[in-house]
């Protein structure tokens, strides 16, 4: 457990922009090197988003996909706060040893956010920190049934080990040991990923 000074945490997952390595479904629509594009530039304006909510009482921390080194994502992300490797042979471990990691006593509300997300908008994540008031975990749904966003204000963290990931049952799957397990949720806004949009939604977005 890493000491903060702070009472909310953004934990911002990201992966580097080497084709190969990202968004292997989208590359199956598009160019390798216009799937790296896409992708980079969205992880930028997303990291820009969360950056706005950055406050004395809110800490961002860029949680990296360490087929990279940290240096390469600094330079990259031109990010000043902190780095930390994602570890775990899936994405359940590297969720859960990052969210432990940095939950304690201090930190009140911890919220983890991907870097593949459309049209997040810093209004979604205060009111992810918002019902984490009354709730003591929230979800962001994907239109392809996983989450973009998913919070925490108790240590719920064995919820990842029960998890389908990579499929469209994600989301629903969590949702069902909630609610098995009497562990009051919250959901915000539902969003699109990156994932597989058309040529045609790609092209007109005019983020890109």
């Amino acid at each position: 457990m890493e000491k903060t000074n702070f009472e909310n945490i953004i934990l911002y997952f990201v992966k580097y922009p080497e084709i190969g390595r990202i968004k292997t479904r989208l590359a199956k629509h598009l160019e390798a090197s216009e799937v790296m594009r896409l992708y980079k530039k969205l992880a930028e304006i997303n990291l820009k988003t969360l950056e706005n909510l950055q406050t004395k009482e809110t800490e961002i921390i860029i949680c990296y996909d360490p087929f990279r080194s940290k240096e390469d994502y600094q330079s990259w992300l031109c990010f000043q706060g902190r780095y930390c490797a994602q570890m775990g042979e899936n994405n359940g471990d590297r969720f859960k040893n990052v969210f432990l990691k940095f939950f304690s006593n201090q930190v009140s509300k911890i919220i983890a956010v991907g870097s593949d997300t459309l049209e997040l908008e810093p209004v979604l994540v205060d009111m992810a920190f918002d019902r984490l008031k009354d709730h003591e975990v929230v979800m962001g749904p994907a239109k392809d049934g996983g989450y973009y966003l998913i919070g925490f204000s108790q240590k719920h963290f064995k919820l990842f080990d029960k998890m389908p990931w990579n499929t469209r049952q994600l989301c629903r799957k969590m949702r069902d040991c909630l609610e098995e397990e009497k562990i009051p949720y919250a959901l915000i806004a539902e969003l699109d990923d990156l994932d597989e949009p058309s040529r045609q939604e790609v092209g007109n977005n005019e983020w890109f």
